[in-house]
């Protein structure tokens, strides 16, 4: 089983992070570390997501560092689209944020679903910082008819949590979301201008299919 930092139902690969670390601290080699995320295809077979995440590794595991880009190919065409992460969490960071250049972050991408019609993608986008209680989810939705994306998150709380399409409102996301106190984090309707409203009885749903194929999993420094 995945773990994940927020217990997210789209979890991110933690498990490879922890021991690619691990096998850096006994192996006295840090050589950047490369994953691929599975791929999600649209739900008329015509465009693929995935993610790949880049893993920078130190000797303490604070100095680490997690970067991702999310790749949407079009298999008509052939055209490929990558989006680097966007949110107040990677700014901060990128904008030497206490003096850091970005060391400890972590910004990963993981594809979620395609919405019924299959013209907007989802996207997870967890945001954090290893050794500490800095994390959060993001929702990027890109925008098939035009390529550009719009980042949801509910606002005005420490901790979000991304589930996926809203079931009674198709064009809204869902979350679980409130702060560090509370046991278990409400549920919101967030629209895509991130207005937040109260949804506890609303489902997440997901359309399109989760392929993991050869490419899925750990990758070279060549890929």
């Amino acid at each position: 089983m995945q773990l994940d930092p927020l217990n997210s139902p789209h979890p991110v690969p933690w498990n490879w992070i922890l021991a690619a670390h691990n096998s850096a601290l006994a192996n006295h080699h840090f050589a950047p570390q490369y994953y691929r995320s599975a791929t999600l295809r649209s739900p008329d077979g015509d465009w693929l997501a995935y993610s790949r995440i880049h893993l920078e590794l130190q000797p303490q595991l604070y100095a680490c560092q997690v970067s991702s880009i999310l790749l949407i190919e079009n298999l008509v065409d052939g055209t490929l689209q990558s989006i680097a992460a966007s949110s107040p969490f990677s700014e901060d960071w990128q904008s030497n944020l206490d003096g850091s250049n970005g060391t400890g972050s972590i910004s990963i991408f993981m594809p979620v679903g395609w919405n019924q019609d299959g013209n907007q993608l989802l996207a997870r986008q967890f945001e954090g910082r290893f050794c500490s209680s800095l994390a959060t989810d993001y929702g990027l939705v890109w925008h098939r008819n035009n390529g550009q994306t719009t980042m949801l998150t509910p606002p005005g709380f420490e901790q979000a949590v991304l589930l996926g399409w809203s079931n009674s409102h198709p064009q809204s996301v869902l979350f679980e979301a409130g702060d560090l106190s509370q046991a278990k984090l409400p549920r919101w309707l967030v629209d895509q201008r991130s207005v937040a409203l109260p949804a506890e009885t609303d489902e997440a749903v997901s359309f399109g299919e989760m392929i993991a194929d050869v490419l899925t999993g750990p990758q070279t420094s060549l890929c």
